[in-house]
């Protein structure tokens, strides 16, 4: 078998970019995250490969609570974050790695972040154990979708007017209610007027910059030695 060795650089070329587009965590947090869900959430996001890098972590006995979260979040430049909760479901005991995106710094204001247009509807909630996002419903779906955010220094990060993902003062309580997320369904699929009651084992949140992108001249250099080693293996089976 012979291939060109064109068709040799262009393959290297493209499994080198492949391995390294990838988007990257830092800092502490749940070992159980990997980067596999940092390229998920990324992918959501649609704005390329992320650089995540852990502004809060809780586990479950470490006594952090609400007032530990918002004193690490509150009002960071820029304010966009990822929060990743681990936890399993109350009533049945089946695990679950949910979270959310907010476009906004979080704040203490015991208010919700409103958004009366669908231009300004930009965060998501996710289900990273099934690979599933929500977005916030448009104006066509319902109005309940404008509320995107509670902020309230007795809440850890809390989702929608439902709240859609709600985490308790001690942030290892809370629940899950359709409401303005989904159209009608909760992360873990209960219908609008289902409170599913969850117990969260860990909490992290992390803020993110672009990954950087490899130099073209560093990639085709690379892609190059390996379409000449690769070239020459062949030519030694043939």
């Amino acid at each position: 078998m012979r291939l060109s060795k064109f068709a040799l650089l262009g393959f290297c070329l493209a499994c080198s970019s492949a391995a390294l587009a990838q988007s990257t965590l830092s800092g502490a947090y749940n070992p159980l995250i990997t980067t596999g869900d940092a390229d998920q959430m990324a992918a959501w996001l649609g704005e390329g490969d992320l650089n995540l890098t852990s502004v809060f972590d809780h586990v479950s006995g470490d006594g952090k609570t609400s007032h530990d979260f918002h004193s690490a979040v509150d009002s960071l430049t820029p304010g966009a974050t990822f929060s990743v909760l681990i936890g399993h479901v109350n009533s049945s005991g089946a695990a679950f790695m949910i979270g959310g995106y907010d476009p906004l710094a979080w704040n203490s204001s015991g208010t919700y972040n409103i958004d009366p247009t669908n231009a300004g509807r930009t965060a998501f909630i996710f289900n990273l154990t099934n690979n599933t996002m929500q977005a916030q419903d448009l104006l066509s779906v319902l109005n309940s979708g404008q509320y995107q955010t509670l902020n309230d220094a007795s809440l850890g990060p809390t989702f929608g007017g439902g709240a859609d993902i709600q985490v308790g003062t001690n942030l290892n309580s809370g629940s899950l209610y359709a409401y303005s997320y989904g159209s009608g369904f909760n992360l873990l699929g209960d219908v609008t007027g289902t409170n599913t009651l969850v117990t969260y084992d860990s909490v992290d949140v992390f803020k993110f910059t672009p990954a950087p992108t490899p130099e073209p001249l560093t990639l085709l250099i690379g892609a190059s030695g390996a379409a000449l080693f690769l070239r020459r293996r062949v030519r030694a089976r043939a």
